[in-house]
């Protein structure tokens, strides 16, 4: 009887399965795009078909493989094409790339039914944040929603993307690669601009490079931020000229800081350097000539850069306490203005986007505000956020970055534990990396920085690597 009703449901299953499956319909769709493409030759110029044929394969591509789609959209949204192409910024390069691999998340997602989002109390503080932010644009909508959709669709999506899209060792490995890359990409960028005199005038003909970016203190915190991941490579790799390419990746990212003439980056870089110096001493027990070969590489680095390094930068750095300073004083007179906004709009703040406006207008009417041009930020980034948006939303920023390091942590002694060397190295050295992006904020306002929200996702990638690991092999058992 059993039988026979197992029969029954077999063959009303079978009778309600489709002719022909949904991911059979898209490749179908693919070969007849493929042949009128092949058709369209004879009425269409051959440059044309061949951009449409490089769109379609890298649509194919990014569909079929989500993990491609990451790859495309950390290099348009970190290597800022319209920074050196001024002419692309109408196209939003980014923000649009940001929606077309959302979309095509969402329909992998509906073909081949795989949804699943990681579980993570992170999402809820990425997720409060972009909504807190987002009630802040209602006191003047139409000027403050453009500036937010351009950062919560790069951020929000390229955190989410990473979170739950990167799931294996290699894709992580290949990740931290494009970071390396990119870095080295905007130290080239910043070599060139400096050789040819391109750049934010300092003194007489010195000029402060940006590289891929629009502004000389982003890229000292971007690779600032890239540091540690170099250090704890060349600690870790096994290849010999391995170690040897990344030193001198290590030192172009180096030079390259040093080239931005940023104080707040030199005084992180010190911090970064220290700090990735300590975690490499104190773990585990270093043989001696490990500890030998790591000094070593430290001084053919200083030996390398130094004598390259201009004499205007060690005058620079030594204003750095100079409270009198423009610059100095300008951070200060905004700091004092971002808790007057905080004290009178705590819950809303001023607006997003909207503090270069309040902080014009203070220098035109108080006495108690000393600088008198415009400052776009408070040169703080949780007093920025709060003045804009209110105590909540600065508090989302402070938990996403406390949690991502607690995260971080725990990913270093699970993978430590597991015999991942490497992968240890990985958290810890991103560890360093977001206490260089708190200090390096605690001057300066880098919160569409990309580096840090792929930081953020990769701290829920590690974190839950070694229980997916655990799993698989409890599946195996």
């Amino acid at each position: 009887m059993k039988t026979k009703m197992n029969q029954q449901d077999r063959i009303i299953k079978e009778e309600e399965k489709p002719l022909i499956e949904l991911p059979a319909l898209i490749k179908g769709f693919i070969v007849v795009c493929s042949f009128l493409m092949g058709i369209s030759l004879l009425f269409l110029p051959p440059f044309i078909v061949l951009l449409l044929f490089i769109g379609m394969c890298v649509f194919v591509a990014m569909f079929l493989d989500l993990f491609v789609a990451v790859i495309i959209f950390l290099l348009g949204a970190y290597l800022h094409p319209t920074a050196l192409f001024p002419a692309l910024q109408q196209l939003h390069i980014a923000r649009n790339l940001a929606f077309f691999v959302l979309l095509i998340w969402i329909l992998h997602i509906i073909v081949y039914k795989d949804f699943k989002i990681t579980k993570t109390p992170q999402n809820i503080f990425v997720l409060g944040l972009a909504a807190t932010l987002f009630i802040a644009c209602f006191r003047y909508f139409e000027y403050s929603f453009p500036d937010y959709l351009e950062l919560a669709s790069k951020a929000v999506i390229l955190y989410l993307i990473i979170a739950n899209i990167v799931k294996t060792k290699k894709q992580i490995l290949v990740l931290i690669g494009i970071l390396i890359i990119s870095g080295v990409i905007s130290s080239g960028a910043a070599f060139f601009q400096y050789i040819h005199g391109i750049g934010l005038t300092l003194i007489g003909s010195v000029v402060r490079v940006f590289g891929t970016t629009q502004n000389p203190n982003i890229l000292a915190a971007e690779l600032v931020l890239i540091v540690p991941i170099a250090i704890t490579l060349i600690i870790n790799v096994k290849r010999v000229l391995l170690k040897f390419i990344l030193l001198l990746c290590l030192s172009a990212l180096l030079m390259a800081i040093v080239l931005t003439f940023s104080r707040a980056g030199m005084a992180t870089l010190c911090i970064v350097l220290l700090l990735s110096f300590l975690q490499i001493i104190l773990k585990g027990k270093r043989k001696v000539s490990t500890l030998i070969f790591l000094f070593i590489i430290f001084a053919l680095i200083a030996a390398a850069v130094t004598p390259f390094i201009p004499n205007e930068y060690w005058e620079r750095m030594g204003t750095i306490t100079d409270t009198k300073e423009i610059s100095i004083a300008s951070r200060l007179d905004a700091w004092k203005l971002a808790l007057n906004m905080i004290k009178e709009h705590p819950f809303t703040g001023v607006g997003y986007g909207l503090f270069k406006y309040e902080f014009m207008t203070a220098a035109i009417t108080s006495a108690d505000i000393k600088t008198k041009f415009v400052l776009y930020h408070a040169h703080n980034l949780f007093l920025h956020t709060g003045a804009e948006a209110g105590i909540l939303a600065a508090l989302f920023v402070l938990t996403i970055i406390y949690y991502a390091w607690i995260q971080l942590r725990r990913a270093r002694r699970n993978l430590e534990r597991n015999g991942e060397a490497l992968l240890a190295g990985i958290s810890g050295a991103l560890e360093i990396s977001l206490m260089a992006f708190f200090l390096v904020n605690l001057f300066s306002w880098h919160l569409d920085l990309m580096i840090f929200w792929i930081i953020i996702g990769l701290s829920v990638v590690l974190n839950n690597l070694p229980e997916s690991k655990d799993a698989e092999s409890g599946v195996k058992a």
